[in-house]
């Protein structure tokens, strides 16, 4: 863990429930554990608050200078759209929702891969929906590290770090039925 502070309000406002990320050079490593190699179908869940942008989650394997072999990448781009990235170094489906997510107040974000449907998805607090076509592939086994906050470098330091607060933040080895997103998206009782 890189200088993330524990101590925040999440949603809920429950104490020291939620990641704060300074935008300058927290991040969290996740490691390398076999469970987190997934090489086909994808979901990536997480509660944000931000008014900047950053990196939500990512794995990646670099090639040649910073070019991607394989990866994954969910994150807050710099005019506040919520960004999914899947790419297996060839085929690279970058789907960019329509709505901002940067306003500084609680948001539900979900990206979904599908391999078995070829579909990238990015869901937004359960009413907005943005998906596109993917192309057949999976992605290979990916032995680096998988990082929240920060975006993994090839030379080991990080970039694009968050500006805000991460909290419940859950990653699946497969693509999440729109049923089982409303239900993360109410977890708890929240509307």
């Amino acid at each position: 863990v890189g200088g993330v502070n524990f101590s925040s309000n999440d949603r809920f406002e429950n104490i020291n429930s939620a990641a704060y990320f300074d935008g300058n050079d927290d991040y969290i490593d996740c490691g390398t554990d076999g469970s987190l190699n997934i090489t086909g179908s994808l979901t990536v869940s997480a509660w944000i608050k931000t008014s900047s942008y950053g990196e939500i989650a990512n794995k990646v394997r670099h090639g040649t200078g910073n070019a991607y072999d394989d990866a994954w990448e969910f994150k807050v781009i710099s005019d506040g759209r919520a960004y999914f990235d899947v790419t297996d170094g060839v085929s690279d489906p970058h789907l960019f929702s329509d709505i901002t997510v940067n306003d500084d107040s609680w948001q539900h974000i979900v990206a979904v891969f599908s391999a078995f449907e070829n579909t990238t998805k990015i869901i937004i607090n359960n009413t907005n929906f943005f998906e596109m076509d993917a192309p057949d592939f999976i992605i290979d086994n990916l032995s680096t590290p998988m990082f929240l906050g920060a975006a993994y470098r090839p030379d080991g330091d990080t970039e694009q770090h968050l500006n805000g607060y991460l909290d419940d933040i859950r990653v699946y080895s497969r693509a999440l039925s729109d049923a089982e997103i409303d239900a993360l998206f109410h977890e708890n009782g929240w509307e």
